[in-house]
């Protein structure tokens, strides 16, 4: 009569693995955040986005922060889920911005820049330096 009870102690501790895990997402995330400065000052109000490189083919999400006063970002995806799809992420930077705006002007050739990064295990701290022009 063991062997019922061996049995219901392995269903238990799959389930509780699955919890724990998590069991809905089939990639992994980390925590980015970052600084976005012009003319080496923060800029607020601007959007940041990642998408990792098999994204699109993939479908996996898109995370996206809004810069504050100090220039700083969270990424986030939809949902409010904290983070970013772990490997290799463009970076764009999007100045149609939260709050009114961005709070200086940039030139219009910045919206099409983008910054490679990879996204590693943990937290990741992600600076973007949008030049001096």
């Amino acid at each position: 009569m063991k062997r019922p009870r061996r049995i219901a102690a392995v269903v238990t501790c799959v389930g509780l693995l699955t919890m724990v895990t998590g069991c809905g997402e089939r990639f992994r995330v980390a925590e980015v955040t970052g600084t976005v400065r012009f003319r080496g000052q923060p800029v607020q109000g601007l959007i940041v986005q990642f998408q990792h490189r098999d994204g699109l083919r993939d479908g996996l999400p898109v995370a996206s922060g809004f810069t504050d006063a100090e220039g700083r970002y969270r990424l986030e995806r939809t949902g409010g889920k904290t983070g970013a799809v772990v490997g290799p992420n463009t970076a764009t930077v999007v100045s149609l911005g939260a709050e009114g705006g961005p709070t200086v002007q940039l030139p219009a050739d910045l919206a099409d820049r983008t910054f490679p990064f990879e996204v590693v295990a943990g937290a990741n701290e992600c600076d973007i330096d949008l030049g001096d022009r």
